[in-house]
């Protein structure tokens, strides 16, 4: 629910731009504004997760993320649009280190796969949004999105009343102090691994339509192998979490991260089917150490697992995205195609840097 509606943008902007005469510009701040707000976020509501453990972090984030985004839709000014839906961006950021901490107490010898198909309903609430959105104002009207709203109350009514027991709250509080002697040696490393698979994730997904275009495809078919790259990412995320599970957090992310690599300069490589085919194994292997990487932290964190999955989750994504910024500056200056093989580089040392992870790990328990 909650990756829904921050999802809602792509499609709800191109109705409210005539009515609150936005540019294209305006238009890109309020997604990238949303988006950043979400992800950078998230450490800072793990943290007070940690500290006041609750299912209540389960229900408000939920309905005021759909609340404002739908609310958005009364907005008169670009300014007050602006700000439900960056306010909607920081709702959705506190719901996911609640989220994911009560996923990785279910059980300690399955959090593989019951992290990876966390992610993945995530996914696929991202994927609905934009479709919902277009359903709802073509069949009824622009403020029919507040039918939304209903799932959304009776969601949080009902994991009110559940009253959800057994988490466990942090054994510490954190203060500055504490976090500058945890981010260093494979915790500092592995949140370097994940901002280096976001930031080369994001260059392929968000820029595949227009190199897809620019290759002879029509915009229908090129957004259609966009929707089977992103669900590829979710398949594969789901079979890489419970790999993981028996073969080690570390060796799937290795080798996640350079099949993919691998995958997407083979691409960029060659032409039709095979470019095709290409891409799709890339979409299965970019993706498919997220969930991993979330419990590999939160593992490396375990007195603060709400913090890891701010920092895996959020922050990673957040300062990814910023990196995704600079391959566009790339594309206008040497094409979208230079701006891929960077990527694909992006992620090879990503793999890289992955493969100190273990070493870094024993280094320090000794």
């Amino acid at each position: 629910m909650t990756d829904m509606y921050i999802n809602f943008l792509p499609a709800l902007l191109p109705v409210m731009a005539p009515r609150l005469d936005l540019n294209l510009t305006l238009a890109g701040i309020v997604i990238g504004g949303s988006l950043i707000a979400a992800n950078l976020a998230q450490p800072v509501f793990g943290w007070l997760f940690d500290i006041h453990p609750s299912s209540r972090w389960l229900v408000w984030p939920v309905v005021l993320s759909g609340l404002l985004m739908c609310a958005s839709v009364m907005s008169t000014s670009y300014y007050v649009f602006l700000a439900l839906t960056l306010l909607a961006g920081v709702a959705n950021g506190a719901y996911h280190p609640s989220g994911s901490t009560y996923t990785y107490q279910l059980d300690p010898s399955n959090r593989g796969i019951l992290m990876s198909l966390f992610s993945s309903a995530g996914a696929l609430g991202y994927a609905l949004g934009p479709m919902v959105v277009a359903f709802l104002i073509d069949r009824l009207s622009l403020y029919s999105l507040f039918l939304m709203l209903v799932p959304a109350v009776t969601f949080a009514l009902g994991i009110w009343t559940a009253k959800l027991s057994g988490l466990k709250p942090a054994a510490q509080k954190w203060d500055l102090s504490q976090a500058r002697a945890v981010f260093k040696g494979a915790i500092l490393v592995l949140t370097w691994v994940m901002i280096l698979r976001a930031w080369g994730h994001l260059v392929l997904s968000n820029y595949l339509v227009f190199y897809l275009e620019k290759a002879g495809y029509s915009y229908q078919a090129a957004a259609n192998l966009l929707t089977w790259f992103l669900a590829a990412g979710a398949v594969g995320g789901i079979i890489a979490g419970k790999l993981s599970d028996s073969l080690g957090r570390t060796r799937i992310i290795v080798v996640s991260m350079l099949l993919s690599a691998v995958f997407a300069g083979l691409f960029l490589y060659t032409n039709g089917l095979w470019s095709v085919l290409f891409l799709m194994t890339c979409g299965l292997t970019v993706h498919a150490p997220l969930p991993v990487m979330v419990v590999l932290c939160q593992e490396y964190l375990p007195e603060s697992v709400g913090i890891a999955a701010g920092l895996s989750m959020g922050f990673a994504w957040g300062v990814g995205s910023l990196g995704a910024l600079v391959n566009g500056i790339v594309a206008d200056h040497w094409g979208l195609s230079a701006s891929f093989w960077v990527a694909a580089l992006i992620l090879l040392a990503g793999a890289v840097l992955a493969t100190g992870l273990k070493k870094l790990r024993v280094m320090e328990r000794v």
